[in-house]
């Protein structure tokens, strides 16, 4: 009975003894995964502050386009005024040109009309 005894002994602690190894592997492995969650998190931490980070920087292109191209039309409407008022001046010019080349003709008919009646006058004078 006692070396039964001694056997069911024997056996419970190797029993024990394989327990253990397998608790001690779990425990490991346990630990191995914590560690892996940590760095898993503090990986998905770094990339949705990095996602963050683009989504501001996208933000702020989109309100330097919109700021550009506000600019953009602004000038465009203040060159299309410029031009405008280039054209009137334009026009105002190329009549004035056309007045004044009306009041050289004048001139020059008046002068020869002028020189006719002298003309006609020293013809009756004569």
């Amino acid at each position: 009975v006692s070396t039964l005894l001694l056997k069911e002994l024997s056996q419970a602690k190797s029993r024990i003894e394989h327990l253990e190894s397998l608790n001690s592997d779990l425990l490991k492995r346990s630990s191995q995964f914590n560690k892996q969650s940590e760095q898993h998190l503090s990986q998905l931490e770094r990339q949705n502050l990095k996602m963050s980070n683009l989504q501001l920087e996208l933000r702020m292109a989109k309100m330097e386009t919109e700021n550009a191209t506000r600019e953009m039309r602004a000038k465009a409407a203040s060159l299309k005024e410029m031009q405008m008022e280039i054209d009137l001046v334009t026009r105002s010019a190329m009549d004035a040109n056309v007045r004044a080349a009306e009041g050289m003709e004048v001139a020059k008919s008046i002068k020869s009309d002028q020189a006719q009646v002298e003309e006609l006058k020293a013809k009756v004078a004569a």
